[in-house]
């Protein structure tokens, strides 16, 4: 993810769209390293059993 300058203007903008199938499977490693960490989302850490849906996810291919 860039980081704004800091003399940028900051915006509401996300790095990639989690609704957009291609953006997470682009950014998938890094979201699972996020849930594994309890840092996403924002509203509370996912428990270890969901999160692993998502590894399982990942390890076949990321299939649509």
């Amino acid at each position: 993810m860039i980081q704004p300058a800091p003399d940028e203007p900051l915006r509401f903008a996300f790095a990639f769209d989690l609704w957009d199938y291609d953006d997470v499977a682009a950014h998938a490693e890094a979201i699972l390293e996020r849930l594994q960490s309890g840092t996403m989302p924002c509203d509370g850490a996912w428990p270890a059993d969901r999160v692993a849906v998502c590894s399982r996810w990942i390890e076949s291919g990321k299939p649509t």
